[in-house]
């Protein structure tokens, strides 16, 4: 039940904002454009969510996960560990949601939801996509040394 009290925000969106800052702090949003044998041109490109925390902070990341039902906890590097968000319909519906309390990360978030409402209909789509992909990259600071693939694998 919402609290309906003059002055008092309901607690989601306690929750989203809080969570949209930790996003903002401690999180990426990224997209993977990885091989998939089952897809029509052999390729596919998907959009992930994680979130970071010292092992000593996982409390929090376990918060997250039930807030939103599902994600992958496990360990990062060093005494890091990472909660990945990577189902595409959920992501659809986290994203916007996250959108609007975010400040750092509010172009990767549009970006993410433009490669999520497209449809790949055609080998030029799917272009089109993943070069939505590099796009998302290019704002992300630790991309460069860690993604593996760009839209000119597809060919």
């Amino acid at each position: 039940m919402k609290d309906v009290t003059v002055g008092k925000r309901p607690r989601n969106d306690l929750s989203e904002a809080y969570i949209a800052g930790f996003l903002d702090g401690d999180g990426a949003i990224s997209a993977i454009i990885e091989r998939h044998p089952e897809k029509k041109y052999g390729f596919r490109v998907r959009v992930c969510l994680d979130f970071y925390q010292h092992k000593d902070n996982i409390g929090v990341l376990h918060h997250i996960q039930k807030y939103f039902g599902e994600g992958s906890l496990g360990k990062s590097i060093r005494n890091t560990h990472k909660l990945s968000l990577r189902n595409q319909n959920t992501l659809k519906m986290i994203l916007p949601l996250l959108h609007k309390y975010v400040i750092v990360k509010k172009r990767q978030i549009e970006i993410a939801l433009n490669i999520l409402s497209r449809t790949i209909a055609t080998k030029s789509d799917l272009i089109k996509v993943a070069k939505l992909a590099d796009k998302l990259s290019s704002l992300n600071i630790r991309s460069k040394n860690i993604r593996k693939n760009s839209s000119k694998i597809i060919s």
